[in-house]
């Protein structure tokens, strides 16, 4: 089976190192891994391991106490957890280690992707069986194409702040 992935994110890079039977390709719009580079997770360290992706070199900090804070009304709500059970991830550090040298297309923005497996970049359309949208937070392709998927939420940080 061909398999299309917009976006060449932790999500899709899990994918493709995962997916062994199969021919999958990620087109991805930035030049390299870990763009932008302020992006990183808080993800609880069990599920890091269990996952395979917990690597001290891509562990900016762990905590035992967050602060969710709605950037709308400035509404907190704070979870206090057992010590160090989450932690937070370096993006490029984590994409960089999850990527295996192949299946990523970069500088190839996916602009359309279409029932039946079609994605479109600048270049005109790639054919698969199957098509995956893969796209960051900021869900540009999604919104482009008023489309509303199966999302699984997490927690978004920012790294700056």
């Amino acid at each position: 089976m061909r398999i299309g992935v917009a976006g060449a994110g932790p999500s899709s890079l899990y994918l493709l190192r995962t997916i062994k039977n199969h021919d999958i390709t990620a087109f991805e719009e930035d030049s390299k891994l870990g763009l932008p580079r302020h992006c990183t997770g808080l993800v609880s360290i069990n599920g890091a391991i269990a996952l395979g992706i917990y690597r001290r070199e891509v562990v900016m900090g762990r905590y035992s106490r967050v602060r969710i804070i709605n950037g709308e009304d400035g509404a907190a709500v704070e979870f206090k957890l057992p010590r160090h059970s989450i932690i937070m991830l370096h993006r490029p550090g984590l994409e960089e280690s999850l990527y295996e040298g192949t299946g990523v297309e970069f500088g190839r923005r996916i602009k359309e992707a279409t029932t039946g497996g079609r994605l479109i970049d600048g270049e005109g359309a790639h054919g698969f069986d199957a098509a995956i949208v893969g796209e960051g937070a900021r869900g540009m392709l999604s919104r482009a194409l008023g489309a509303r998927g199966e999302y699984l939420f997490g927690i978004q940080g920012d790294g700056r702040g």
